[in-house]
């Protein structure tokens, strides 16, 4: 009668056991939300849209500020244009220094803004853009000279 009794308490408790492991899985599976699975937030009950605390402009996107300075602007053709035109000089001193003497692009810049007395502030992408320009202006050369 005792190894009964002992053999039912153990099928109990095997059953409670598991029963509780199902509890667990499915205590998972309900508390699952974005911080912990890779359910997107934008897909929990109780979302809150993120306020944009950016300030309205009243442009279109896309358009800048002609005030802010720093921007390309857009020529006839849709194609960027340099708001600012430097003699050929500058450009042939500018690649140069960058190209021939290895000297970097800030201080390219910063070399011909103190020798013009501030002057003359080459942008960074400018003095990087110059060696395409000077590789293109090479090959319509050589083509025109063939």
């Amino acid at each position: 009668m005792q190894t009964s009794y002992y053999r039912e308490l153990y099928e109990e408790k095997t059953q409670l056991e598991e029963e509780k492991e199902k509890n667990r899985e499915l205590a998972a599976r309900v508390n699952c939300d974005y911080t912990n699975s890779s359910k997107p937030s934008s897909q929990s009950p109780n979302h809150v849209k993120i306020h944009n605390g950016r300030e309205k402009t009243g442009r279109k996107p896309g358009q800048t500020d002609p005030q802010a300075g720093g921007h390309p602007a857009c020529d006839d053709r849709g194609g960027v244009r340099d708001d600012v035109n430097y003699d050929g000089t500058v450009k042939a001193a500018a690649y140069l220094l960058n190209n021939q003497c290895c000297v970097s692009i800030s201080k390219t810049g910063e070399f011909l803004k103190a020798v013009s007395g501030g002057k003359l502030a080459l942008s960074a992408g400018m003095i990087c853009g110059l060696s395409k320009s000077f590789q293109r202006k090479r090959k319509k050369n050589a083509v025109k000279s063939s």
